[in-house]
């Protein structure tokens, strides 16, 4: 099973945990800081991303936070 996480920048750290979380159940997930490549074609690697992902994962902001 393979699953997209999708997050604001400043959540970072939560889509990390979250990734670590799902790694204990043999899910891996695509997080664009970590699985894009600096020089790379981000939209394309989305679209990809997305379309071989099983399950979506949104984090959600805290509104007050930004």
């Amino acid at each position: 099973m393979r699953a997209f996480i999708s997050y604001a920048s400043e959540d970072k750290i939560v889509a990390d945990k979250i990734k670590s979380f799902l790694e204990t159940f043999s899910i891996q997930s695509f997080i664009a800081h970590e699985d894009i490549n600096g020089g790379s074609k981000w939209r394309q690697t989305l679209f990809k991303e997305l379309k071989q992902a099983d399950t979506f994962v949104s984090i959600l902001s805290n509104l007050n936070s930004i």
